[in-house]
């Protein structure tokens, strides 16, 4: 079930209905994503939580943003949880909203049930120049593309692909590729995305520990997480868990949901 709540807030998909025995568990999609890619997770979930994924500000059908800093993110889910009445709550993020889902955990620890944060850098991680500079060429990529004429499928395939962007995100790209107001372009909000891109991937993070249970699912294939030592890891989650999907690389993790799916049941079932 979709909704949209007004102006501020961000859309929702839920998968079920509030109900007091299964406690709702907030999904919070990456970078260019949106809540519909958690499918094989709320599959998964729901007959033991209340399933509940949003459309991050400048992404999916939420609101066009100038700015995307974490802060502004945390403020825009709580907000939005207030008005759908969720008071406690688990939540679990991808890449960016893994960040979002720790800082959540370390801002409201008395709403913040337990964390899981798939392939994320935790605070004191060194963040790579290297991805930020990708992000940064997507960006730009994308601000050439766009007008009155829609450009056809294949054609935009061909053009994404010559300027330098990789298969998957070039899927990404193309499921986002709409009309509005007379114009071919982006669903995303570019603007705020640029400025995620260019000014808040490696924001540092508050270093205040994580109290509630953690879980940090690490894509073996992935450069994001490679830095994490065993003592940051320890000073960040003193009772979090650290696993290891040795098979996967950063966006395939959202189509192998077994680790992140047997901890969260483990913990509630």
């Amino acid at each position: 079930m979709r909704s949209a709540l007004g102006q501020g807030l961000l859309p929702s998909r839920r998968w079920g209905s509030p109900n007091p025995l299964r406690p709702p568990l907030v999904l919070l999609h990456g970078l260019y994503g949106r809540s519909d890619q958690w499918c094989l997770y709320a599959t998964a979930l729901r007959s033991v939580f209340d399933v509940i994924a949003l459309d991050l500000r400048n992404h999916g059908d939420a609101f066009h943003a100038p700015t995307q800093a974490h802060a502004e993110m945390v403020g825009d889910v709580m907000r939005t949880l207030d008005a759908l009445g969720v008071e406690r709550f688990w939540a679990m993020g991808h890449s960016m909203g893994g960040r979002v889902a720790m800082r959540l955990a370390q801002r409201e620890p008395t709403r913040v049930l337990g964390c899981v944060s798939l392939d994320a850098p935790i605070p004191g991680a060194q963040f790579s120049p290297k991805l930020a500079g990708y992000h940064q060429r997507v960006v730009g990529v994308r601000r050439g593309v766009g007008g009155t004429e829609r450009m056809p499928r294949e054609e935009l395939r061909g053009v994404l692909a010559e300027r330098g962007l990789d298969r998957q995100m070039v899927g990404y790209a193309l499921r986002n590729y709409i009309l509005r107001d007379g114009v071919w372009g982006w669903r995303i909000g570019l603007e705020g995305i640029a400025d995620h891109a260019f000014n808040r991937l490696s924001e540092p993070m508050d270093d205040a520990p994580i109290t509630c249970p953690f879980l940090l699912v690490e894509a073996k294939r992935s450069i994001l997480c490679r830095h994490i030592t065993a003592e940051m890891f320890a000073r960040f989650a003193p009772s979090g868990t650290r696993q290891v999907d040795v098979g996967a690389t950063h966006l395939s993790l959202l189509f192998r949901p077994e680790l992140a799916t047997h901890w969260l049941i483990d913990r509630v079932g």
